[in-house]
């Protein structure tokens, strides 16, 4: 849909829409909603502005902030006129509001006879500094999403949120220097386990943790301040696959280390000196095999540049990345769901730590279930290549 964007900024509001948020002005946080949503002109205006508008309008009071998937949902997708109770906001063709949109230029509010919808999804006036903090909650609640796994929703985005907050927004980090901090973390992890004793075994697991934690900071500075890039997707991407390979060939080592200085029973001891590194490689070479079919659907295949695109054959088309905005990001979990969130990067990392803390006995059996898991990986890379790679391409092969 075609539309433009009117946000009002006028002196009859008594907040001062230039602080800061995040990162970005309040103004500014406003302008770069709205653009992200494919706004064709972004009109900043005030009690002076004359203009004659035509066509679909959203007229925005600056200092209301509402959840931009509910403008997408319950204003632009069927795109009949409303207007938010409290008169903030409204979505109309102009033409046919000429009276009702002087009111709101001239006071930054519409009339309150036709203010009448308000919808799902956090609506909030920053008329006060307190509310600042209250719109702050609601920009990282919004960060949550469905597909978040049982660590990432407690342990990880609590620490992820006040890193973000506290740390990399406040000293200008880009979401891409936050990547590579997070893979500088994640690699350096690997190299530690190497050393193959129960100190480093504990160190190296828990800088893998912490570098998954990181890993979602990127993600978080991105959306928030307004930097998403398809680099920086890829640069995510591939760089938690080398974190993974590091991670995954210094446990490997680290363990046969482990187990050569420190003799178990004497039939399984040639056994805990190599296979862990044979575990190693396997599973290395198997994830980068994945890594290069999954590149190949992307570009070649689906001619898109988006990594997160890849899916495979019987998934469907589109991963679904929004939130029902009626309900709770997290709803109940069933038993299937609950035993899935074991295969997710942020549970397997968290639960290596803990193993490593136990022992490194512990620490092996949760490396050989780990290992185990890529197994499937392999087949069912192996089968999308047939189905959601060649198949596809027949199609599309004009004869």
């Amino acid at each position: 849909m075609n539309f433009s964007v009117v946000i009002w900024n006028g002196k009859g509001f008594a907040f001062d829409l230039n602080e800061k948020l995040l990162g970005l002005t309040l103004l500014e946080r406003q302008v770069k909603i709205y653009e992200s949503l494919g706004a064709g002109e972004v009109v900043v205006a005030d009690e002076n502005t004359k203009r004659d508008f035509s066509g679909k309008w959203i007229f925005v009071n600056g200092a209301f902030f509402i959840h931009p998937q509910a403008v997408q949902q319950q204003y632009l997708e069927d795109g009949e006129d409303r207007f938010e109770k409290g008169g903030m906001f409204g979505f109309c063709d102009a033409e046919n509001h000429r009276e009702d949109i002087a009111e709101f230029l001239k006071n930054g509010a519409f009339p309150e006879q036709i203010s009448t919808f308000t919808g799902y999804g956090y609506r909030i006036v920053v008329d006060a500094p307190k509310k600042k903090k209250v719109l702050t909650k609601a920009l990282f609640y919004a960060m949550r999403k469905p597909v978040d796994g049982i660590i990432a929703r407690t342990l990880n985005k609590a620490v992820s949120f006040f890193l973000t907050e506290h740390f990399f927004i406040p000293l200008h980090f880009t979401p891409n220097m936050v990547t590579i901090t997070a893979i500088i973390t994640g690699v350096l992890s690997g190299f530690v386990a190497f050393g193959g004793t129960y100190r480093h075994l504990v160190a190296a697991t828990f800088l893998a943790q912490f570098a998954s934690i990181l890993d979602g900071c990127d993600g978080e500075t991105a959306r928030l301040t307004y930097r998403i890039s398809n680099f920086g997707k890829w640069l995510d991407s591939v760089g938690d696959s080398f974190v993974n390979t590091s991670l995954t060939l210094g446990l490997g080592y680290g363990l046969a280390r482990y187990f050569a200085a420190n003799p178990m029973q004497a039939e399984i001891q040639p056994y805990l000196e190599t296979w862990p590194i044979w575990m190693a490689w396997l599973s290395v070479v198997i994830n980068w095999y994945h890594n290069f079919v999954s590149y190949f659907d992307v570009i070649v295949v689906r001619k898109t540049t988006d990594i997160f695109a890849f899916v495979f054959w019987f998934e469907k088309k589109e991963r679904v990345r929004t939130v029902d905005l009626s309900k709770p990001v997290y709803g109940k979990i069933t038993l299937f769901e609950f035993l899935k969130y074991f295969s997710r990067r942020d549970c397997y990392l968290f639960v290596l730590f803990v193993l490593a803390v136990i022992g490194p006995l512990a620490l092996l059996f949760g490396y050989i279930v780990m290992t185990a898991f890529i197994i499937p990986v392999f087949f069912m890379t192996t089968i999308h290549i047939y189905f959601g790679i060649i198949k596809k391409m027949r199609k599309a092969k004009p004869f």
